[in-house]
Formats: structure tokens, C-alpha cells, sequence
């Protein structure tokens, strides 16, 4: 696989060829997960398939020193890599996250610890490679396209206008005091400009892109972005903010410092170019 990837001649937008194909022969795995329930009269006959190797450092990752973790099977159906975990039949990916910020202009709602932190209002230690595989692995579909003709600008689109990819829905739970809370990133977010109501708020799973062998929401950190950002997995579809034209987080309806949370994203099957 690695040689597929350093030799390969046109960047891809969003998911390259190779992750696809990662993807697919890790979601054996996903099938071998659900044929260890008892026999019914839909299930299939084991494989004759040979073993496949789990997940690993033959993934193109930017942090050479750090592979992403092997995929192991938690039981008929749910699969975990590292701390993110896909469950086939509910269609989500759920993984930890924190509170980053609860205050002030967001232009993300989700970011790794070397992303846009100063802007962002969760933050978790999960790679977007490890997000990216996991929804491949539940045949999500980003953007597609031609190849950029150059590297492609973090910040490009019309707020509002919709892109390529697979709409999801994403919900952020957490338990403190003994109370549990549970939001949708909409709900979250305050347009302090004018009365937009978060149900006209959505996601799409465009995917991120590949340029020159480079992930590049591997690269900048970006896993759920507010503006218009092909380089981030998810982005959010509304209008741009009004007022001082900036997302803020609702102060009520974010999590304590320091007490851990859970993202699920869910899968709709629906593109937004259907």
C-alpha cells in the first residue's frame, strides 16, 4: 500500500484511492465482526477470504512516529480504532473530546490540540485520520472532483452554499454532577447577528482532500469547521453569522472545563448532489 500511495501521479480531493481501498479491505473486518452472532436465516456463510491485517503504519500518516492504531473488533458489528468507535448498525462514529473554549469568535467546533485552538470550541486528542477512517469504514462518501491545480486554500466558499458530501448530524453527550447532558452542535452554536434557527443548520461530511501525499486535515488539525474549509472533514452549512460576522459558543449548552465528552456523528445516506 505504500508504494500505491508514494507513487501516485494526481492528487485527489478529499479521500484518495488509497484510503478508499485501506478502507474497504478494513471493512472485512466489520463483516467478520458481524457473523460472530449466532446463524440466522439473513447471515451469511464465513469467508473463505484470508485473514487482513489490521490497520497500521501503512497508512499514509503525517506523524510517521505515531500510526494510527490496529482496528479490533468490541463485538457483532462494532469495530474501535484507538479511542473512536463505529457501530455499523446505528451508522455513527462516537469519540472523547473537551471543552477548548466557551467564549468569544468560533471558526471551529472541533480541533486537535495542534489545530485552530484559539478558535475552536472542543478540542480532542483522536486524529482526523482516524475520524476519516472510521466513516469510510461505514461507507460515507465526501466531495469529489477534479484535482486542485494547487495546493488548496484552508479558507475558500460562500457560507451557506452547499458542498459535496454526505450530510450527518452530530451530538455532543456528557455526564456531570450526575446529570446528563446531551446537544446537537447546532443547538451549540449562537449566531448573535440575527434569529437563524439551528434546524436550518447542517453538516456535510466533505471528506478533507489529499495533496501531494499529505492528509491534509491530518495536517492542520481541522475535524469540524464553521466556515467554509475543504481541508476540514466536516463542514458546517448555514448562512455566515451577522453581527461581527463570527459563531459564538451558548454559554449553557457547552460542558464544564475538563469534564470529557462524546461526539457521535450519524450518517443520513443522504449527498448533497442527489
Amino acid at each position: 500500500m505504500a508504494g500505491l500511495y508514494e507513487n501516485h501521479v494526481s492528487p485527489r480531493l478529499t479521500v484518495s484511492r488509497t484510503l478508499e481501498a485501506i478502507a474497504q479491505t478494513a471493512a472485512v473486518l466489520l463483516l467478520t465482526a458481524c457473523q460472530t452472532v449466532s446463524p440466522g436465516a439473513n447471515q451469511r456463510e464465513p469467508s473463505d477470504r484470508p485473514p487482513v491485517s489490521p490497520v497500521s503504519a501503512s497508512v499514509p500518516f503525517s506523524e510517521a512516529t505515531n500510526p494510527p492504531p490496529a482496528l479490533r473488533i468490541v463485538s457483532p458489528g462494532i469495530l474501535a480504532l484507538g479511542n473512536v468507535r463505529l457501530n455499523q448498525a446505528e451508522q455513527t462514529v462516537t469519540f472523547p473530546a473537551v471543552l477548548n473554549r466557551a467564549s468569544g469568535g468560533m471558526e471551529y467546533f472541533l480541533v486537535t490540540p495542534y489545530g485552530k485552538v484559539h478558535e475552536s470550541i472542543l478540542r480532542t486528542q483522536v486524529t482526523p485520520m482516524q475520524i476519516h477512517l472510521a466513516m469510510l469504514l461505514l461507507s460515507a462518501k465526501g466531495t469529489t472532483g477534479d484535482p486542485p491545480a494547487s495546493r488548496p486554500n484552508q479558507y475558500g466558499g460562500t457560507p451557506g452554499s452547499l458542498i459535496s458530501g454526505e450530510f450527518v448530524s452530530i451530538e455532543v453527550a456528557w455526564r456531570n454532577d450526575g446529570q446528563e447532558r446531551s446537544y446537537s452542535a447546532e443547538e451549540m452554536l449562537a449566531n448573535p447577528g440575527d434569529a437563524l434557527p439551528s434546524a436550518k443548520r447542517r453538516w456535510v461530511f466533505n471528506g478533507s482532500m489529499v495533496w501531494k501525499g499529505a492528509f491534509l486535515a491530518q495536517e492542520s488539525g481541522s475535524v469540524i469547521s464553521l466556515i467554509p474549509d475543504p481541508i476540514a472533514l466536516i463542514n458546517l452549512i448555514a448562512p455566515a453569522p451577522g453581527g461581527g460576522g463570527v459563531w459564538m459558543a451558548v454559554a449553557d449548552k457547552v460542558p464544564p472545563e475538563n469534564v470529557p465528552v462524546q461526539v457521535t456523528i450519524r450518517l443520513t445516506g443522504v449527498r448533497t448532489d442527489r
